[in-house]
């Protein structure tokens, strides 16, 4: 920030991006010569920095008057913290970070964050800033390798704030060394974390990495985003609804009903007709495990009152004791149900992880917002509307070619396939073949498109056996579907899209035998049975 051109720079992207609030960090600049920085601000808008700390003011933080009131908290050598409050009554949270090149000096950053969390409560809070350290090693390219250990006192840190990053766009690396070739040294140092309260208030904030031109670090531009409607939640099956009264029965109910037409179309009609039915029975009272949790609780209280009345109750001690096992029953129902929500299968039951769960949803629908696209034209799409009407028209483009060379391309191989392999890609699939595949999948794994899990299908596989089977097997042997009059014109469309994946597998099947090597074949083969999961889900 001595340097003319720099602070030029800096005014520019004040002026460019229009922040009402923003941070500077490693300014280098000595107090006599402080106000080289505060010019680089708007004349109305209030500045801190932590000449207290450190002697060459390492940070800077700086905000609209017009918009935020600001309250110092907590200024360090590495870190200042704020408390904001805007016209609207927004009340924020923000540390501004700038940590130590030492690993050692480091430590007392994360001791100054965990103090900061210590204190807060329910307070929204952002961390955004140069930590001077990674999260993953794949975050760094070439230099000093990095371990685990380089690693885990930040990470800890995060851990025990309950802190989580949040989703970026634009430029992986947010350092580079500015050296060329192979001595270019590639990081991501510079990140933003928030607590959950903030994920629950803004669920589609980002931080947006711009180019950089005078910095080895690149400028971020945080956004703070409500959520926007995207329409009715996606059905999802949860592995708790097996234990609860009544699921069997309804299971049963729909999967006896006789269908007409192909077997993969018999088969996706019943799953349709089982989620709508699974959403009815679903809502109803005793299924909710936080309707049950709530129920059962206030029913403990209610008897343990009374046995502080009459303690030698047998009777009030018995229902005690009826209660806690059913209530521990649904708690654990619960966390069952948050760690499908959360997708952390690596974490095992057992500990009641429930808020943990809950704070890894709440991190995934934010990172898994889709904000834009990009069109064909190269040209930015963000409206909600446009994005749902666009992104269907991709995939049908996709899986509709009349040619599969685009996705399937020729190889060239040494080796070709003996003719016992021919023999054995063209067979006929087994039962147990199928059988085999299904139960060799982790149940927890993430749903299809229809929301059924592989649980779903190992559980209940003694009644939905013959319908899967038949259309796996269909799928494998027949390019024809058998025309019925009965059928509607969108499941018409349904047989269409199918019969086209059924050309992919076959050309698949076709081609292997003619030539191509096993692991090729069976890698396309695999691209192709994804596409048909997805495909003939989405065309009912």
């Amino acid at each position: 920030m001595n340097n003319l051109s720099r602070r030029k720079d800096i005014k520019r992207h004040i002026k460019s991006l229009n922040p009402s609030l923003i941070g500077l960090l490693e300014t280098k600049v000595k107090p006599a010569k402080s106000y080289r920085v505060s010019k680089c601000f708007p004349p109305h808008w209030s500045y801190c920095n932590n000449y207290t700390a450190s002697s060459r003011g390492r940070i800077w933080v700086a905000w609209d008057a017009e918009v935020w009131n600001g309250t110092i908290l907590s200024v360090t050598l590495q870190q200042i913290t704020i408390m904001l409050q805007n016209n609207g009554g927004l009340n924020l949270m923000l540390s501004v970070i700038y940590g130590e090149n030492s690993e050692t000096l480091r430590s007392t950053l994360w001791d100054d964050i965990t103090d900061i969390h210590s204190q807060i409560n329910t307070m929204l809070w952002l961390l955004v800033g140069d930590f001077n350290v990674c999260r993953y090693t794949s975050e760094k390219i070439r230099g000093r390798k990095l371990t685990a250990r380089n690693l885990k006192d930040f990470n800890d840190c995060i851990q025990k704030c309950g802190l989580s990053d949040i989703k970026s766009s634009g430029s992986s690396w947010t350092w580079h060394n500015k050296q060329q070739g192979r001595y270019r040294i590639y990081g991501k140092l510079d990140r933003a974390l928030s607590n959950s309260f903030l994920i629950d208030k803004f669920p589609q904030m980002f931080i947006e990495y711009k180019c950089t031109s005078s910095s080895d670090h690149t400028p971020a531009l945080v956004h703070l985003m409500h959520s926007t409607s995207s329409g009715p939640k996606p059905f999802r099956f949860f592995n708790y609804w097996t234990q609860c009264q009544g699921y069997e029965d309804v299971v049963k109910s729909v999967w006896n009903i006789l269908k007409a037409g192909t077997p993969m179309f018999k088969l996706v009609s019943k799953l349709k007709e089982l989620k709508s039915a699974l959403k009815i029975w679903s809502k109803q009272p005793g299924i909710s495990t936080k309707e049950n949790i709530i129920k059962l609780s206030k029913q403990l209280e209610h008897i343990q009152n009374e046995l502080n009345k009459d303690m030698e109750n047998e009777s009030l001690q018995s229902t005690e004791l009826a209660l806690c096992f059913e209530l521990d029953g649904w708690l654990s129902k619960e966390e069952d149900e948050m760690r499908q929500k959360s997708r952390q299968s690596w974490l095992q039951q057992g500990d009641r992880n429930t808020q943990f769960f809950y704070n890894a949803i709440k991190q995934r629908i934010s990172m898994n917002s889709i904000r834009q696209l990009i069109d064909k034209d190269g040209s930015p799409i963000s409206s909600i509307d446009q994005i749902k009407v666009m992104a269907p028209k991709f995939y049908e483009g996709l899986f509709n070619q009349t040619s599969y060379w685009s996705i399937f391309p020729k190889l060239t191989v040494k080796r070709i396939l003996t003719d016992e392999a021919k023999q054995w890609l063209c067979k006929d699939i087994s039962y147990k073949e199928i059988k085999d595949a299904l139960f060799q999948m982790n149940p927890d794994k993430a749903p299809g498109p229809d929301g059924f899990n592989a649980y779903f299908y190992q559980q209940n596989w003694s009644l939905i056996k013959t319908d899967v089977v038949l259309a796996v097997k269909s799928f494998f042997s027949s390019e024809h579907f058998r025309e019925n009059s009965a059928f509607t014109k969108n499941e018409k469309s349904s047989r269409k899209f199918e019969k086209s994946l059924y050309h992919v597998g076959n050309e698949i099947a076709v081609i292997s035998a003619n030539g191509w090597n096993v692991a090729g074949a069976l890698h396309h083969a695999k691209q192709a049975w994804s596409g048909i999961a997805n495909a003939s889900i989405r065309a009912t």
